[in-house]
């Protein structure tokens, strides 16, 4: 392309006589004139690629991994993919290698060695009891699946071919192992649900109104005005709610103005207590407390 430009050819007829486009044209041209000679070079020329063993080397680790580790003067019980790495490097067998090599090599001459323990998550201890209530367990038409995974984890069924058998993730199987060594049979039964939103009376919701009606201060509160989170702070000190959020607390108020005349009523309030009312209330908190004292005091004007 470089030659052929150079020669005054135009790109299209460039690319007609190469069979490429005349962006790839552009493309290489313009980046012999960033780079120079350089720039026509593949981007991925000289990166390193994992370095392939010979039959004989991989033979040598694979002869080592089957092998104690004191039988090579090493101080530790068992294997683990990084010792065996730092082994077999600073012994010279070879100059380097990645764990995940090292892991690639022996699973392709035969896999995990003998005696080499199989991974953490994969293994869990289960008692004579614990199997039982896992066996009743695996009946269960929702949860029986986890039960599942947990025996299979006992009787030594690496996390992959669990989730293979079983049609789910590895992920999955490691979680539900993990929580059953960490809580035992009850870890895999489902968490109860939680409940919904608790409940007032429209006596404690005429309470709540009233309390939101009145100036903090006449309450005995150093503060001129009200906020959901105050208010709800002084329901739960006064014990008229035992526990509400704020969210709740204004949905509530909210659902007072569409059935004002009812909740009037019931909380007895004279016109001139609603109307002095107005100067407790934070309207940017409480929007709905203006509209609700206002329709409660033409409502009780109206009777």
């Amino acid at each position: 392309m470089i030659l052929l430009r150079r020669q005054g050819l135009p790109n299209w007829l460039i690319a007609s006589r190469l069979g490429v486009h005349r962006d790839t044209v552009r493309r290489w041209l313009a980046r012999y004139r960033a780079r120079g000679p350089v720039g026509l070079w593949h981007a991925n020329s000289g990166r390193t690629h994992p370095p392939k063993f010979a039959a004989a080397t991989a033979r040598a680790i694979r002869a080592i991994a089957s092998q104690p580790p004191s039988a090579h003067g090493e101080v530790f019980a068992t294997w683990s993919l990084q010792k065996l790495r730092s082994h077999v490097v600073r012994t010279g067998i070879v100059h380097d290698i990645s764990v995940e090599g090292l892991r690639r090599l022996l699973a392709r001459t035969g896999g995990r060695p003998p005696g080499w323990p199989p991974p953490a998550t994969d293994r869990v201890a289960v008692d004579r009891t614990a199997q039982l209530a896992l066996r009743r367990l695996a009946c269960d038409r929702d949860i029986g699946r986890r039960a599942v995974i947990v025996l299979a984890a006992a009787d030594g069924s690496l996390a992959k071919a669990i989730a293979l058998d079983l049609g789910v993730t590895v992920n999955t199987v490691r979680r539900w192992v993990r929580r059953f060594a960490a809580g035992g049979v009850p870890a895999l039964e489902r968490a109860p649900r939680r409940g919904g939103r608790l409940q007032f009376t429209a006596d404690v919701r005429a309470r709540i109104f009233a309390c939101a009606a009145c100036p903090p201060r006449t309450l005995g509160l150093a503060r001129a005005e009200w906020s959901l989170v105050a208010l709800r702070d002084h329901l739960i000190a006064n014990q008229i709610v035992p526990t509400i959020s704020t969210e709740w607390l204004r949905q509530i108020l909210r659902r007072w103005l569409r059935d004002g005349e009812a909740m009037s009523s019931r909380l007895g309030l004279r016109s001139e207590a609603v109307r002095s009312a107005h100067s407790g209330l934070r309207t940017s908190q409480l929007p709905a407390l203006r509209q609700i004292t206002a329709r409660a005091a033409r409502t009780l004007a109206a009777h």
